[in-house]
């Protein structure tokens, strides 16, 4: 149940928050060549590690790194499922 509210938190943080700052710092991700957006998807993550510690829930984040190791695995996972989707159409 609790990865269940993390999961949906995270959902809203990346519906609500994420194209914010997206649009903010659209400049600096066409400089990087698209690399910052694993930063933002790192800062998505301890956000959400932020709002489930001060619900009491038991997901936590240590630190930018592994926030950035997160964001970096979501990003394989999200693009072999891509990938796997759309190769079966």
């Amino acid at each position: 149940m609790t990865l269940l509210v993390v999961t949906v938190i995270f959902g809203v943080v990346n519906a609500v928050v994420w194209p914010v700052v997206f649009w903010l710092t659209l400049p600096l991700t066409l400089a990087t060549l698209g690399l910052f957006v694993l930063v933002m998807n790192a800062l998505m993550f301890l956000l959400t590690s932020r709002i489930t510690g001060a619900l009491g829930l038991g997901f936590r984040v240590d630190g930018f790194v592994p926030a950035l190791a997160g964001a970096l695995v979501m990003s394989i996972v999200s693009l072999l499922l891509n990938y796997s989707l759309a190769a079966n159409w």
